[in-house]
């Protein structure tokens, strides 16, 4: 079995993941790391591998823990060797988290042109060719970053959370709110998929992260929504 951990801008999650690439655990970190292998280790999973993909800087506490555990760890980077096994034209400093989901979407679907959308703290859009070739991609903050930015740059409006209710149209705040952000996301999504799906007949969507969303029936037959994406592509670029 192995840990794959996603250390992200806003929060940490980590999998234990077996042989047949099967979500056994999944978890946000609540504590600290210490804390989060020792309780890994009582429930009775035997780890042999560690790989890490991280955003948020340097991690020493994380690192400390490796080295205790004596596991091998892997940490992926845009320039890593094993990236350049899955992709080509991988663009310098490029996320791990993205390089992750690519090669998770990669993994689950070979053959098509991909545009892999990671809705973290940002919104990642990466369009990838049938070869695997990265095309490009765009960058948009995410609906935490939009509600947050809304309250701290105005005087009056309130902070919410992303999750809950987000009408199309709001008849309070909360819902103008919430519901513009979280239904522009969405539209933002499928009128990128749609401009792809022109230029790239036969592509395929796969999202994670972030809040659920629901798409119209046109771009749900080619989306296909993992919100282990990035714990799934790290076991890929390093058990293959």
């Amino acid at each position: 079995m192995i840990l794959a951990i996603d250390i992200g801008n806003t929060s940490a999650k980590y999998a234990v993941i077996n042989d047949n690439c099967e979500i056994l655990l999944f978890e946000r970190l609540k504590d600290c790391w210490k804390k989060a292998f020792d309780s890994i280790f009582k429930k009775g999973y035997e780890i042999n591998s560690i790989y890490v993909s991280n955003v948020a800087g340097l991690q020493p506490e994380l690192e400390d823990v490796i080295h205790s555990s004596n596991i091998k760890a892997d940490w992926l980077s845009w320039d890593s060797p094993i990236g350049k096994k899955w992709l080509k034209n991988i663009p310098e400093g490029y996320g791990a988290d993205r390089l992750a989901a690519d090669i998770g979407a990669i993994a689950a679907c070979p053959n098509s042109p991909l545009l892999v959308v990671d809705a973290g703290t940002c919104i990642t859009y990466d369009v990838i060719d049938s070869k695997h070739t990265i095309l490009g991609g765009s960058i948009t903050p995410g609906i935490a970053l939009r509600l947050r930015a809304m309250h701290e740059h105005t005087a009056a409006l309130p902070l919410y959370e992303p999750e809950g209710f987000s009408p199309i149209i709001g008849t309070d705040i909360e819902g103008a709110l919430r519901g513009g952000c979280a239904n522009g996301v969405r539209w933002e999504i499928e009128g990128y998929a749609r401009e792809m799906l022109n230029q790239l007949p036969g592509i395929k969507l796969y999202y994670t992260g972030g809040v659920p969303l629901v798409f119209t029936p046109e771009i749900e037959k080619f989306a296909v929504h993992d919100p282990y994406l990035v714990l799934r592509g790290l076991w890929h670029a390093f058990h293959n």
